[in-house]
């Protein structure tokens, strides 16, 4: 079923919501409203039949890091995030 473009509008309500998230973080509503919008590789979960034709190394790193970064812990009483588990090697 695709959908016709033409059939999308926004309430003023949204259009006001829309325009003082881009105002309270300084970019542009185009921008705000890309970042809010699901991209469809973000969609597809990781180890999906499209996923194993990633051949390049660097790109299948990428993706599977972005993948995890999405991920929410279960518990909410443990911070498992990269950073607390792995000390700062700097």
């Amino acid at each position: 079923m695709a959908i016709d473009i033409r059939e999308i509008e926004l309430t003023d309500e949204q259009k006001r919501r829309i325009a003082e998230l881009a105002e309270e973080t300084g970019r542009s509503w185009k921008e705000v409203l890309d970042e809010q919008l699901p991209d469809v590789a973000r969609l597809t979960p990781y180890g999906s039949y499209k996923d194993r034709y990633i051949r390049d190394r660097e790109k299948r790193i990428a993706y599977f890091r972005a993948w995890a970064a999405r991920r929410k812990s279960y518990n909410p009483n443990f911070d498992d995030s990269r950073d607390s588990i792995y000390p700062d090697r700097s």
